[in-house]
């Protein structure tokens, strides 16, 4: 209120004149071969959470990654760099969350492992890897099947070749090939054998093949590691 007793009577105020409404921009258009939609409920900026793990770039849907246009070649594939490594935590994820549900709730983990969509056996080889290798010795510089090729190994043989994977840049069938060449080499005598024999169709025997040969290996090999994973999984 104005000082002084000679003051005249308050005037009515003016209201600013409303601000013009800004005009939305359009949308830029999305990367050849996806359809831009308007954002659902539950779209969030890749990078908006930590199931993102920093990708930074585009939109994650639960079935989808929205890409922009005049994305370079050198952000496309370090793009593709990271989805890797997501998916490759993904496994040591899922692998200690089963390890965990067994050891705390014995009688109930499998029930909930199953109820996801998960299949089961592949959880218990995360499992296994992650049981057979302790955080402290896990290597981020290398990738889970780098670990699952030294996990039935002593941990101080793990660390050895671990390390010389990661020193020397060896891929996991690399590091395979030099594990076999050493446990062929190196065995002083013949340890006993038991042959065994299978009865197996041939629609069951293709399905083992091409699983074995997602692994760089040979069925027999591919079903020892099995065997393995599940016998020690049962202790």
């Amino acid at each position: 209120m104005p000082h002084g007793s000679g003051a005249g009577p308050l005037q009515p105020q003016t209201a600013a004149p409303p601000t013009a409404r800004r005009r939305a921009r359009p949308e830029a258009p999305a990367h050849a071969g996806h359809h831009r939609e308007p954002r659902q409920p539950g779209t969030r900026p890749v990078g908006a959470s930590a199931a993102g793990a920093g990708l930074g770039i585009g939109q994650t849907r639960r079935t989808a990654l929205l890409l922009p246009d005049g994305l370079s070649f050198s952000a496309w594939s370090q793009l593709g760099h990271r989805l890797h490594r997501l998916a490759d935590s993904a496994a040591w994820w899922a692998g200690d969350w089963l390890v965990y549900g067994s050891t705390a709730f014995p009688d109930r983990y499998r029930q909930a492992a199953e109820a996801t969509a998960l299949d089961y056996q592949t959880l218990r080889n995360y499992a296994w890897v992650a049981r057979k290798v302790e955080v402290g010795r896990r290597r981020a510089e290398l990738s889970f099947q780098h670990h699952q090729e030294v996990a039935a190994l002593a941990p101080d043989d793990q660390d050895h070749w671990l390390g010389q994977a990661a020193e020397h840049g060896w891929s996991k069938a690399e590091l395979r090939h030099r594990l076999r060449a050493v446990n062929g080499s190196t065995s002083s005598r013949p340890r006993p054998s038991t042959r065994l024999l299978l009865d197996v169709d041939g629609e069951r025997w293709g399905r083992w093949q091409r699983a074995a040969a997602a692994e760089d290996g040979d069925v027999a090999a591919w079903l020892r590691r099995l065997a393995d994973r599940a016998a020690d999984a049962s202790r």
